[in-house]
């Protein structure tokens, strides 16, 4: 994704509101489709760009990937962990994420890796210069509408669900 692509995106869609950091961004986290081989190898392919540039990053615990570029924890503990996640797959584990407790206070970078996506826009190929830009503090929000149903039984929460507004 090149700047003029993030900016011709960004006009578009006034809902869109530039960030701009301060400081660098030191921490990502990467939680990627299971079973997926191009998801393993990006995922280590993220892992050696992060690890050239000092950044700290975390992975899921089991993720089926060799590695030690990376600390290995539970999904809540990465969302809990990091400043950006960039999940590998599809819309279906981007909403996963999005269910994270924690996750809408991540920036989370969809990344698709296959079929049609409607939420996950970012090209594999696109990756590794986006991430640039946004550890640089160089980047655009699409924000989306979470919604947190709670389940009453009994006069009681009994589940909780957490949906994102596509």
């Amino acid at each position: 994704m090149t700047d003029n692509h993030v900016k011709d995106f960004a006009e578009k869609n006034e809902s869109l509101s530039p960030i701009h950091s301060s400081l660098p961004m030191k921490t990502i986290g990467i939680i990627a489709k299971k079973g997926r081989s191009e998801a393993r190898e990006l995922t280590k392919q993220i892992c050696s760009w992060c690890a050239e540039r000092g950044l700290s990053v975390y992975i899921e615990k089991d993720l089926n990937i060799i590695t030690n570029q990376a600390q290995r924890v539970d999904p809540l503990d990465l969302i809990l962990s990091v400043e950006a996640v960039v999940v590998l797959g599809g819309d279906g584990t981007l909403l996963s994420v999005a269910r994270i407790p924690g996750s809408e206070k991540v920036l989370i970078v969809p990344v698709n890796l296959g079929g049609l996506g409607f939420l996950t826009e970012i090209r594999a190929d696109e990756i590794f210069n986006l991430l640039e830009q946004i550890i640089a503090g160089r980047y655009t929000i699409d924000s989306r509408m979470l919604l947190e149903v709670v389940l009453i039984r009994n006069k009681k929460p009994h589940e909780t669900y957490r949906i994102l507004n596509d």
